[in-house]
């Protein structure tokens, strides 16, 4: 898998990307497996201490498509803005095209723009989480309360409102950061000499 990294990820961030890495498959894996994979081999033992691997497997398999699955609605997702940013910033007239370059734009960068959509989305995961276990503790009986609760509500909104700005901003940030350059301008046409006196006599 490193020489996977390796070879994909250009020099500027292959040290993110196998950061990233590292992080997903020798942290959080490990972390989830120890807490999800014994409660499934105790499941799927049966008598005489024999594991059933084929049903067991099929656990992470599931996993690993719902997750695919996740990840292509929210790459067409994250696709479909920079469309509406290229649509702006270039005057498109052509939704479609501006679909096609937008596609190409995000395959081309693929750490940079799906890893600053994921950074946001999970930003947004974990404000509605905290949200969760706030009101799961808060009990809005009385008035001061009831104005806590609705500031508290606003700040939310407030919030996502805000993740959702930033996102359209580092969009339109990495547009205009690694559009192609214009093509240089052609050298102007050096004027033609001007014509001979009328007057002047040839000489030998």
């Amino acid at each position: 898998m490193y020489i996977f990294v390796d070879a994909v990820f250009p020099e500027d961030v292959r040290s993110s990307a196998q950061g990233l890495f590292n992080l997903l498959i020798l942290g959080i894996g490990n972390v989830v497996a120890s807490f999800l994979f014994p409660t499934l081999i105790g499941k799927w033992t049966g008598p005489g201490g024999v594991v059933d691997y084929q049903t067991l497997f099929l656990v992470p398999t599931g996993m690993a498509l719902v997750a695919m699955l996740l990840l292509a609605l929210l790459w067409v997702n994250m696709v479909s803005g920079y469309a509406k940013a290229i649509v702006v910033l270039e005057e498109r007239r052509s939704a479609a095209l501006a679909l096609l370059s937008a596609f190409t734009f995000a395959l081309a960068r693929p750490l940079r723009t799906f890893g600053h959509y994921l950074a946001l989305a999970a930003l947004g995961v974990a404000l509605l989480l905290i949200w969760g276990v706030v009101d799961g503790f808060w009990s809005a009986a009385g008035y001061v309360s009831q104005i806590v609760t609705f500031v508290m509500a606003q700040g939310l909104v407030a919030a996502r409102i805000a993740l959702r700005l930033a996102l359209w901003a580092g969009q339109l940030a990495m547009l205009r950061r690694f559009a192609a350059a214009p093509a240089p301008a052609l050298p102007a046409t050096p004027p033609a000499p001007p014509p001979p006196a009328s007057g002047a006599v040839a000489t030998a």
